[in-house]
């Protein structure tokens, strides 16, 4: 099932008074009278706004903040472990995937959609080589069409690292920020 398209956004309902003490960085922006914390990596912050209460995602998820915490939410209300881990034992690293239509800008938790479009654009590079009719003559070709890569036409695949997103986990276990349209 699609999450439906909307406007909603992560909302700060917090202390923060409290966040400089949770490893937050304080930043006074004078040109919108704004103040922000941030925390994270260059690349990946989370960043919590006093003007506008408003909590942002740094990074490829930055557009979509509110469905990305939507689907956390949800994960978490449901019980789904969606942690994968890679790496060898030394450089052992845990993420999770998330989908981004991009011709309509609406982001999954699942990949039923993703796997679809996956398929139907396998399938038609599949038949636009012939590969398809040539099954039955070469059953190795079998294995070269199961291991073809995901791929799918106007969809990427979000690989999220969940240090990256952990000071928004934080928030979540403080119950400091909820879902606000």
């Amino acid at each position: 099932m699609s999450e439906q398209k909307t406007n909603s956004r992560i909302k700060f309902i917090g202390k923060y008074n409290e966040l400089k003490s949770l490893g937050y960085d304080f930043q006074k922006l004078y040109a919108g009278d704004y103040m922000q914390w941030s925390k994270g990596d260059d690349y990946n912050k989370v960043r919590v706004w006093k003007r506008g209460d408003d909590v942002t995602l740094g990074g490829r998820l930055t557009n979509q903040s509110g469905s990305f915490f939507r689907i956390v939410l949800e994960n978490i209300k449901n019980g789904v472990e969606f942690v994968t881990y890679i790496g060898n034992h030394e450089n052992e690293s845990a993420y999770f995937y998330v989908y981004l239509n991009k011709k309509t800008d609406e982001l999954f938790g699942t990949s039923t959609e993703y796997d679809v479009a996956c398929a139907a654009f396998k399938k038609e590079f599949l038949t636009d080589q012939g590969m398809l009719d040539k099954v039955n003559e070469d059953p190795r070709l079998q294995q070269m069409i199961d291991d073809f890569p995901d791929r799918a036409e106007g969809w990427e695949k979000l690989h999220v690292e969940v240090n990256s997103v952990a000071p928004l986990y934080e928030l979540i276990d403080l119950g400091w920020v909820e879902l606000a349209r």
